[in-house]
């Protein structure tokens, strides 16, 4: 299945997913434009390679409140 950006859903979420979906949505913006996402506390939204890429790419990830 593929979503309104291009990208491929499956069952199963994994980093490099989420990781091209983070990049899809960037390219859609002015580089100068911070961007806030918003996605759930799973373990795949944190992990160093996105969080990195993030930091670099003026793109802020607000995790949901987890109770």
């Amino acid at each position: 299945m593929r979503t309104s950006c291009g990208c491929t859903t499956s069952a199963k979420k994994h980093a490099r997913v989420v990781l091209d979906f983070l990049k899809a949505i960037r390219r859609r913006y002015p580089k100068a434009r911070r961007i806030y996402i918003v996605m759930d506390n799973l373990s795949t939204h944190k992990t160093p390679p996105i969080l990195q890429w993030c930091r670099r790419n003026q793109v802020s990830p607000v995790f949901t409140a987890t109770n």
